[in-house]
């Protein structure tokens, strides 16, 4: 079946002149602490960040003195309680130690607001960024307040489609292979990144167990399709919120 297919590109909007969130109601500041020594559960810091996070959905560390990346993790560990392993995802990422990556993205892409790994059966519950270098002026990672989007796009037709309706992602998978001394624009990932393997069966069972659907054409692209619901429950507010996002 044919297909006709028409790109837009949407341009993220990131800053409204308002802070959605007082940053003094999720900003921990390290400074008071030494903070090297405090990275450990149950510590001080750690129950600070613990009730921040509880009762903000975010933390912000400032004045940390860490310049470790193994150390930030730890860091992150006070809040997160367990980490997964980053496999299906959407794009190439670098590891740079165990679960600690980079962007992964081109530099020229608009990372839209989402939530990380929708498009597969299993997300992350939590997600943590740290900064090893910054170039001044430049590399703001923003937040967005979910509560008042989910209020937003439930006014919308669109909206409610996403609610009633579900959403299926789609998305096809280059083969790196196929792609060797080729121009890479536009490819954000070889299905042998997203998967961790250069066995195609390998990395179909590996879609699978993430709740994908799998189809390979005679080029060794893979398509994968998972639908899911574009809203989910959040126990902690008793609430439905926005879950589906804008992909790359």
């Amino acid at each position: 079946e044919a297909r006709t297919e028409s790109w837009e590109i949407i341009e993220p909007t990131w800053w409204t002149g308002t802070p959605a969130l007082d940053a003094e109601s999720y900003v921990v500041d390290c400074a008071p602490f030494d903070t090297a020594a405090e990275l450990v559960n149950g510590s001080d810091l750690a129950v600070t960040a613990r009730a921040t996070y509880h009762d903000r959905g975010l933390v912000h560390f400032v004045n940390t003195g860490l310049t470790d990346y193994g150390d930030m993790r730890r860091l992150a560990r006070l809040v997160l309680d367990a980490e997964m392993d980053y496999q299906g995802g959407a794009n190439n990422r670098g590891r740079l130690q165990p679960n600690v990556f980079e962007i992964g993205a081109p530099l020229t892409a608009w990372l839209h607001y989402h939530h990380e790994m929708a498009y597969v059966g299993e997300s992350p519950t939590a997600l943590a960024f740290l900064a090893g270098k910054v170039a001044p002026g430049k590399g703001a990672t923003f937040v967005a307040d979910n509560l008042r989007a989910t209020e937003a796009i439930l006014a919308t037709e669109l909206g409610r489609k996403l609610r009633d309706l579900g959403i299926s992602y789609h998305r096809d998978l280059t083969d790196r292979e196929a792609y060797e001394g080729r121009d890479q624009a536009g490819v954000y990932n070889h299905w042998q990144q997203s998967f961790g393997t250069d066995d195609p069966s390998l990395a179909e069972e590996r879609a699978q167990a993430k709740g994908l659907v799998t189809e390979w054409d005679d080029a060794r692209l893979l398509r994968t399709r998972h639908a899911a619901s574009a809203i989910e429950y959040f126990p902690q507010l008793d609430r439905n919120v926005l879950f589906s996002s804008v992909a790359a």
